[in-house]
């Protein structure tokens, strides 16, 4: 007995050990039955034990959710999916929607009180330019009674200014509750062209645009180059003379005739020191054009092409020749030609022929027949210039 119960004592004490695998009558070793829940220790109904789920691949716990687990690809977490996309894809559309309305609402603002007599014009402001007075600038405008500071049409002012060629470009601006102010730039004089005739002249704008006609009145016994002379003075442009009748100027439009484009050319591509200088064109013809300088020596240019070389070589011979020469012919670069005062002699240009690329030769007989009917040319300028200088 005492022996028994040090063996309970001891295996109470001592930590519970496996109980042998029993041997069935086969020898076949069993394991032991499970082990019984409490339930079914106190009398209740015995509860299968829990098995563990091993971790699966593809599950995953979705945001939100608690800590509960989804699988990816099934109804729920599509469910979720979709409606975070739902949201984050409606708030664009809801700023879209709310701009759209926002200008909506100006536009039908805007029509509403373009249509409704408010800010009525009542006061056109317009200045004088050199040309156009301010009550013809007025009346060219053409603004309609009744028309409102938010409902004037600026495009269709602006067209009617332009119908007058002196107009070359207008600024409108509104001046509330009730004035409309109109600003006329007026376009500048490039250039008085003097037709063949000599009777009719007419303004040539910067932009190469015909202007308006003036008649040459020559009633005081000036010619009409010395009348012209002094309105391009006055205006502080060109003179171009000797225009055939074959140009046929429109008031407004842009001028087409190869004589006045090749001046034109002449004058852009001169240098500004040089360009200065000049006081008269003549373009009888494209192949013909000419030039006289402020101080009285023409200038046979011809085509407009080598026009640097061109201007080079007349530089270098009025240097080499102060005060002394009277025509230069450079019509050809590489054979120059000048004549000097007092003289009827017409004498080969000396030119470096870096400059002409070519030596210079002597002038032929057809450069001293041009250069003899150009001196007389000069001639003839130089006592109209005199003329008008003592007028």
């Amino acid at each position: 007995m005492m022996s028994t119960s040090s063996q309970r004592s001891n295996s109470s004490a001592s930590p519970r050990r496996a109980k042998p695998t029993k041997r069935s009558a086969a020898g076949v070793s069993t394991a032991p039955p499970p082990r019984q829940g409490r339930a079914s220790l106190e009398g209740g109904v015995p509860h299968a034990p829990r098995r563990q789920r091993a971790a699966t691949p593809g599950r995953v716990a979705p945001a939100g959710s608690g800590g509960r687990r989804g699988r990816v690809g099934s109804p729920a977490a599509s469910r979720s999916a979709n409606d975070v996309s739902r949201i984050g894809s409606s708030r664009p559309m809801k700023i879209v929607l709310a701009i759209g309305g926002a200008i909506l609402a100006a536009a039908l603002a805007l029509f509403i009180l373009s249509n409704t007599p408010v800010f009525t014009v009542d006061t056109v402001e317009t200045d004088a330019t050199q040309h156009i007075s301010a009550d013809a600038i007025a009346k060219l405008a053409k603004v309609d009674q009744g028309v409102t500071l938010l409902n004037v049409d600026q495009g269709a002012i602006q067209q009617n200014l332009r119908k007058n060629p002196w107009v070359e470009s207008v600024s409108i601006e509104r001046k509330f509750p009730d004035t409309l102010k109109i600003v006329v730039n007026e376009r500048k004089v490039g250039a008085v062209v003097l037709m063949g005739g000599g009777s009719i002249a007419w303004y040539l704008g910067e932009d190469n645009v015909w202007i308006e006609p003036f008649r040459i009145d020559g009633s005081q016994g000036q010619s009409g180059q010395q009348i012209a002379m002094a309105k391009a003075r006055e205006l502080g442009c060109l003179l171009i003379t000797d225009v055939p009748s074959s140009v046929s100027p429109v008031a407004g439009t842009a001028s087409t005739d190869d004589m006045i484009t090749d001046v034109m050319d002449y004058q852009d591509q001169f240098s500004k020191d040089f360009s200065s200088q000049i006081a008269v064109y003549s373009a009888a013809s494209a192949e013909s054009i000419s030039c006289t300088l402020e101080s009285g020596v023409e200038v046979s240019l011809g085509a407009p092409s080598n026009v640097d070389m061109k201007e080079s070589i007349v530089t270098q011979i009025l240097n080499a020749n102060p005060g002394q020469v009277t025509f230069i012919n450079v019509r050809t670069p590489s054979k120059p030609t000048f004549r000097k005062v007092g003289t009827d002699s017409v004498t080969a240009g000396s030119v470096d022929a870096a400059t002409t690329g070519a030596s210079t030769d002597a002038a032929t007989a057809t450069d001293a027949a041009s250069a003899t009917s150009s001196a007389d040319t000069s001639a003839s300028t130089g006592s109209a210039e005199a003329g008008s200088s003592n007028q």
